[in-house]
């Protein structure tokens, strides 16, 4: 069992009952009641409660109860032995705390929490975003709990579920409170990555509302000037993420989410200072560069651009009405991807022909894609 000695590292950390528990769960003693008694002295929570002050004349499923009813409340789940109890500690507390999440306020949401270690999952973060009665102060209060990376990946796997499933509330309170996690981010800014990766999971997956929601979130363009992208990093963050958006619209055959993007990036123009990016056509219409740059399937990176064709993607997965709107909008059909073999380039009309669809084969043909 721990020893008292202050220098120890733990002890300068939560020290209430249930931390207690969960750091020595692993911990073994002649007498299993010991487990949970040998705690209550360093306890910051605990020495002094009635129900907990050791008795051995109590039996062991006597004291586990008392013990769960002091962390959890009342309930009718019995343990036969100390080391499933501990083993069920955590999920408990989970269960605990969505319950106050449910039903308390913001002040015994963060009471809880500072009293509780509560582990940042992806079920965890979805669960609270759907049914809580205090709205985004309880997700800035357990976002706030991310200590590692991880946790902040699990971040990033909720807002992809939520983002998925077109769950608008968890997408808005979770981009609410982004910055949180900014110390968390490394080189990146957390809230513009938070919102290509929101884009990019509702568009592959045909979720219009939760785009109309960043949408709205970034302004509405068309009634205001077009947005200057002015320096490399926002060049790069903006055509990366629309374009990866419009590529996995494209691909999964969403043709309102493609025709969604394409006026979005209508509204974008691209300096003259970054004029390597445009071609003699493309000056004459700076208010659509970004768009023309997505629908030749062209982003800016470090190294330069690179060429990647939604049309060729909505072709080769035989999405007529898909590729019809990319050929209205001005798609150039004489660029290709490599996604057929490594060796060549495989245009809309290879990769259509490839996948054996007939009436996009046909209709790149009428459209004047020759091989």
């Amino acid at each position: 069992m721990p020893g008292c000695q202050r220098q120890n590292s733990w002890w300068s950390e939560n020290r209430d009952l249930y931390n207690l528990l969960l750091r020595f769960r692993e911990s073994r003693a002649s007498d299993p009641r010991d487990n949970i008694y040998a705690l209550l002295g360093i306890s910051s929570d605990a020495q002094d409660v009635d129900i907990l002050k050791p008795d051995y004349t109590k039996s062991l499923q006597e004291i586990i109860r008392d013990t769960s009813s002091f962390l959890f409340g009342s309930s009718n789940i019995t343990y036969k032995t100390v080391t499933s109890f501990l083993t069920d500690i955590s999920s408990r507390n989970t269960d605990s705390f969505l319950n106050i999440v449910r039903t308390a306020s913001v002040s015994d949401v963060d009471h809880f929490l500072v009293q509780n270690e509560v582990k940042v999952t992806e079920d965890l973060i979805i669960a609270t975003t759907e049914d809580m009665k205090c709205g985004g102060d309880v997700v800035g209060l357990l976002l706030q709990q991310c200590r590692s990376q991880f946790d902040y990946f699990e971040v990033k796997k909720a807002l992809q579920v939520a983002s998925s499933r077109g769950n608008e509330n968890a997408v808005k309170l979770l981009l609410d409170n982004a910055a949180i996690l900014q110390k968390m981010g490394g080189p990146y800014n957390v809230p513009d990555e938070f919102y290509g990766y929101t884009l990019c999971s509702a568009s592959a997956h045909g979720q219009t509302q939760v785009i109309r929601l960043l949408l709205d979130r970034i302004g509405n363009f068309r009634d205001s000037d077009p947005l200057q992208i002015d320096d490399t990093r926002d060049i790069s963050l903006n055509m990366s993420q629309h374009f990866l958006a419009l590529a996995l619209a494209s691909a999964h055959g969403h043709v309102h989410v493609v025709e969604l993007l394409l006026d979005l990036s209508a509204s974008f123009y691209i300096p003259e200072s970054k004029s390597y990016l445009i071609d003699e056509d493309m000056r004459a219409s700076k208010n659509a560069a970004l768009g023309l740059l997505l629908l030749r399937g062209a982003i800016a990176d470090k190294d330069g651009v690179i060429y990647i064709d939604s049309l060729c993607l909505a072709s080769g997965n035989g999405y007529e009405q898909v590729v019809m709107l990319l050929l209205d909008k001005g798609a150039e059909s004489n660029v290709g991807i490599s996604i057929y073999s490594e060796e060549r380039l495989s245009t809309a009309l290879q990769a259509a022909s490839v996948g054996r669809h007939k009436k996009v084969v046909k209709l790149l043909l009428k459209r004047g894609d020759m091989p």
